[in-house]
């Protein structure tokens, strides 16, 4: 499982997306968040041992953060 907290200043959806190091998409989910402190977890049980990239997409702008599974 992989959480992620996401801080925002407004009610709004964001897109939170997952490629592995080839580039294929292996995660694409929108997801509601409020105002303030917003904790969400993926579960990435499945997925193959490897470097992934998250990105999360929002009204304010995009965050990416590599993430490595073991």
């Amino acid at each position: 499982m992989v959480n992620i907290s996401y801080q925002s200043t407004t009610t709004e959806l964001i897109k939170v997306s997952m490629m592995d190091y080839s580039g294929k998409l292996v995660i694409n989910q929108n997801v509601q968040v409020t105002s303030g402190m917003n904790n969400y977890t993926l579960d990435v049980s499945k997925m193959a041992s490897g470097v992934y990239m998250l990105n999360i997409q929002s009204e304010s702008g995009n965050m990416q953060r590599k993430l490595i599974k073991q």
